[in-house]
């Protein structure tokens, strides 16, 4: 089983580590939040990040590595990415 660990390293900001190490964050506002990338698809991050907030939140990927994005496909909420990295991911996975 994956486990995540995380810290607050402000009143709004927490830093998520999954597996080999890899950092993702939850930045929280009044009203809602946003996850930064969502690490390598390993364990359920999903999960974890609902034990962190009950606040609606998106999804931000700083880039298409597998360190990153591959954890997206778990979410239903709103995933949002650069177009050229949206590009570069369909030319790269062809």
């Amino acid at each position: 089983m994956v486990k995540f660990r995380s810290e607050k390293i402000s009143d709004s900001v927490t830093r998520i580590r999954g597996i080999m190490d890899v950092i993702m964050f939850l930045v929280e506002g009044k009203d809602s939040a946003a996850l930064i990338d969502t690490g390598s698809g390993a364990g359920s991050l999903k999960t974890y990040v609902e034990t962190l907030t009950d606040k609606p939140y998106i999804v931000l990927l700083t880039h298409g590595h597998v360190d990153h994005a591959m954890g997206a496909p778990e979410f239903t909420t709103k995933v949002y990415m650069n177009r050229q990295i949206t590009a570069y991911v369909r030319r790269t996975a062809a």
